[in-house]
C-alpha cells in the first residue's frame, strides 16, 4: 500500500483505520497477561502455604525446598526467584522494566502515540504540536496500563499473611535467594 500510494494521504488513512485495531489487540493482551500474572501470584501464595504445612508436619523436609514457606511479600519474592542466588538478581525496577506486561504496555503506548501523531498530522497541525500530542498520548496510555497492572495486585497487598517470614529469618543461603528489596510485581 505504501509503495502504491507513495506514503501519501491514503497510507495515513489506512494506518488510522488499522492501527486502532492493533492497539485494541495490544490492550486486550496486556489486560489478559496482567490477569494471568495475578492468578500465578495467587497460586504461588497457595503453594507457599502448602509448603508451610508440610514443614510443620515434617520439619526434616526443609533442606529439600528451594522456595519459601511464607505467604508475605518476602516469601512470594523468594518463591518467584525474583532475585538470583548471592543477591545478583534484578532489582525492583529492573524486574518491572523487563516483565511482559510492561513490554506490552510500552508497545501499546507507542501505538497510541503513532495514532495520535497521524491524526494530528492529517489535520494539518504544526510539528511541535504533533510531537507534543504524540508524547502525551504515549504517557497517558502507558500510565493507564501501568495503573491497571498495579491495581491488579491491590487485594493481595491488603491481605494479611497467615505465615509471614520471621523478621530474624535470613532469606539468603542455600536454596534461598537474597532479598534485600521489596517485591516489584506492579511497581
Amino acid at each position: 500500500m505504501a509503495n502504491a500510494a507513495s506514503f501519501g494521504p491514503r497510507t495515513a488513512t489506512l494506518a488510522l483505520v488499522l492501527l486502532p485495531v492493533v492497539l485494541f489487540l495490544g490492550i486486550a493482551t496486556h489486560i489478559r497477561v496482567v490477569e494471568i500474572n495475578q492468578a500465578e501470584t495467587e497460586l504461588m501464595l497457595a503453594m507457599n502455604r502448602l509448603r508451610n504445612a508440610y514443614l510443620r508436619i515434617a520439619p526434616a523436609l526443609e533442606p529439600y525446598f528451594s522456595t519459601s514457606p511464607h505467604d508475605d511479600e518476602r516469601g512470594l519474592a523468594a518463591s518467584s526467584m525474583l532475585a538470583s542466588f548471592g543477591g545478583r538478581g534484578l532489582r525492583p525496577w529492573g524486574h518491572f522494566l523487563s516483565n511482559t506486561p510492561t513490554v506490552i504496555a510500552t508497545v501499546d503506548a507507542a501505538l497510541a502515540a503513532a495514532i495520535a501523531v497521524l491524526a494530528v498530522r492529517k489535520a494539518g497541525a504544526a510539528t511541535a504540536l504533533t510531537v507534543a500530542v504524540g508524547a502525551v498520548a504515549f504517557l497517558v496510555m502507558w500510565t493507564a496500563l501501568f495503573l491497571l497492572q498495579r491495581q491488579s495486585l491491590s487485594p493481595l497487598r491488603r491481605s494479611k499473611p497467615r505465615f509471614p517470614t520471621p523478621p530474624d529469618e535470613s532469606l539468603s543461603g542455600p536454596g534461598r535467594p537474597y532479598l534485600g528489596w521489596r517485591i516489584a510485581w506492579a511497581t
